[in-house]
């Protein structure tokens, strides 16, 4: 069975370059025990996210991605 979670609390943030994004945060309406997301819908590869507590996570892209290239928040959760 496919189902959804809700993702809440984005908070995108900004490299030392402004026109980059270093990480991306948010909240997840339940448990997940994987995440990863990417930021742009021709690419096809994803950044896995790291649990800060409860529902929260944490992605970081240490080189960063260009706010410019960024057209989705596409969020993939798997349960416990």
């Amino acid at each position: 069975m496919i189902s959804g979670w809700t993702v809440s609390e984005i908070k995108y943030q900004l490299s030392s370059d402004p026109s980059l994004v270093s990480g991306i945060s948010f909240g997840l309406d339940t448990a997940a025990g994987t995440v990863a997301v990417k930021l742009n819908s021709s690419s096809t590869a994803y950044t896995n996210c790291v649990n800060t507590g409860g529902y929260h996570w944490q992605c970081d892209f240490p080189a960063g991605i260009s706010l410019a290239s960024m057209d989705e928040l596409r969020v993939i959760a798997v349960g416990d």
